[in-house]
């Protein structure tokens, strides 16, 4: 009995490290599988990314244009008093107020701005026109307009308007009687 034992556990010991082989190569053969895909799906990636540099970009960007998915320049008029931290607070009878405004044009296209500069006074809505016109600037250039304006008389106050039609757009400072 010993023998047969001994026998049926040397077979059972081959029976094992059969089992045992078997599972190595099977697990052996799936990171054989697992490198090989791997592999073959980094450089498949490599490939696609070497082929889309040398792809037409001007295809991709019109596509992406076309979505509106490209950042675009806003096209814009701006307007604004130049040294506004001097521009006159005190109205005085026959004293001159000078002041200067400029115009910038990023429209994207050359283009013809027609203005209006006026002192409105706020209690009675009176109007004081100080000059109107049509000034031509071209795009991404800007133009600035010098103005001077003599009270005739005194005002206890006013608010000077410049003024675009087209874009609408408007800037006013307020001036107030000398005391």
């Amino acid at each position: 009995m010993i023998i047969s034992n001994t026998i049926e556990t040397a077979s059972h010991r081959e029976k094992k490290e059969k089992k045992s082989f078997f599972f190595a190569a099977i697990i052996g053969e799936r990171k054989k599988r697992s490198i090989i895909l791997l592999l073959l799906f980094t450089l498949t990636f490599y490939l696609l990314i070497i082929s889309i540099s040398f792809v037409d970009k001007t295809v991709i960007y019109s596509r992406l244009n076309q979505m509106n998915l490209v950042p675009r320049e806003d096209n814009f008029t701006t307007l604004y008093f130049e040294n506004n931290a001097e521009l006159p607070q005190i109205i005085a009878q026959g004293e001159e107020v000078s002041f200067s405004f400029t115009i910038y044009n990023t429209e994207g296209v050359d283009r013809e701005y027609d203005y209006s500069v006026y002192f409105q006074n706020p209690s009675n809505l009176k109007i004081i026109t100080v000059d109107e016109g049509t000034v031509f600037i071209k795009n991404r250039e800007k133009k600035t307009i010098f103005e001077t304006y003599t009270f005739r008389q005194n005002h206890e106050k006013e608010v000077l308007f410049v003024k675009l039609f087209e874009p609408k757009q408007e800037i006013h400072f307020t001036l107030s009687e000398h005391n």
